[in-house]
Order: C-alpha cells, then sequence, then structure tokens
C-alpha cells in the first residue's frame, strides 16, 4: 500500500451503508468540503442529523447495479453483508474508482488511516490493514503526547521550522 493524503475538496464521495462502520468514515471526512452521499436502507442517528443539517444526501433504499457511477471519486463500501462489499468493491474497481471495502482488505483499493492532527501537521498511521485497532491506539498515543508536551513536541517542532 502506498500512503498518499488526498484533496476531497468539490469531490463526490459515496458511502453504502448507514450504520457505525459509515459513520466513523464520514466522521474522518466531513470537514473535507466533499459532496457525501449514503445509500442504505437506513441510516443511524449520526447521518441522520447530517441530512438535517443538508451536509449529506441519503438515498433510503439498498445498493443497485445502477448505482455504480464514474461521478464517484470515491466509494467506501460498509454494509454490514461482506459478499454485498464485495461485489460493490468489484463494480467500482472496475471502472477505476477508488473503493474501500469495511469488511476485508484484500479486496479493497485504499485504506483510511488513523490521523493525529497537530496544526498544520498531519501524522498519518496504519498497518497496512493488519490491525486498525493498533493504528488508532498508536494515533491516540501520539495525540495524547503531544497534547502534554510529554517529550517537548511543540518546541522541537518549531525548532525543526526555524532551521
Amino acid at each position: 500500500m502506498y500512503n498518499i493524503s488526498l484533496n476531497l475538496s468539490y469531490k463526490n464521495v459515496l458511502f453504502i451503508g448507514g450504520g457505525k462502520v459509515a459513520e466513523r468514515k464520514i466522521k474522518s471526512i466531513i470537514d473535507e468540503n466533499c459532496k457525501i452521499t449514503v445509500i442504505a436502507p437506513q441510516t443511524n442517528d449520526y447521518i441522520s442529523n447530517l441530512v438535517e443539517k443538508s451536509r449529506v444526501t441519503v438515498i433510503k433504499r439498498e445498493f443497485e447495479p445502477n448505482d455504480v457511477s464514474k461521478k464517484y471519486f470515491m466509494v467506501f463500501a460498509a454494509t454490514d453483508d461482506v459478499e454485498l462489499n464485495r461485489l460493490i468493491y468489484e463494480k467500482f474497481n472496475d471502472i477505476n474508482v477508488l473503493c474501500n471495502n469495511v469488511s476485508d482488505g484484500e479486496y479493497t483499493n485504499f485504506i483510511s488511516s488513523a490521523t493525529a492532527k497537530f496544526k498544520n501537521i498531519v501524522i498519518s498511521i496504519n498497518t497496512v490493514n493488519k490491525d486498525p485497532l493498533l493504528s488508532k491506539e498508536i494515533k491516540n498515543m501520539l495525540i495524547s503526547d503531544i497534547e502534554n508536551n510529554t517529550h517537548n513536541f511543540e518546541n522541537r517542532i518549531k525548532c525543526l521550522y526555524y532551521k
């Protein structure tokens, strides 16, 4: 896997699935100025609240083959059906649209890294989809250390800026 940061401004991002996993992924991009669409027969409270605030569009139904479109820059297959997620990945991969299959790291063409943000620095952490929980724990440890200035991070970073 090659780690990159994507500019999602004005890009169409599709989520298929409206539960907890879709919520977590939406939270990670909601402030990226992209157009988010969710296709799901039901959505959780968080996603429903975003609809009320006009932050996302929801299409309340199951995924259909005609949903596969190049108009989407990126897709998250986030249903609770492993086979459906794989099918969604295959269909979007066939038309060269980035698709994250949340249930199978072997059938996905990107993964989301855990990110620790400090001012204008972003640190991405991933375990190449082997242990996402470990990535999250490392991210939380870094954030805690930075916020508590455990290793004098802020001064050390300032020194790098002024070299």
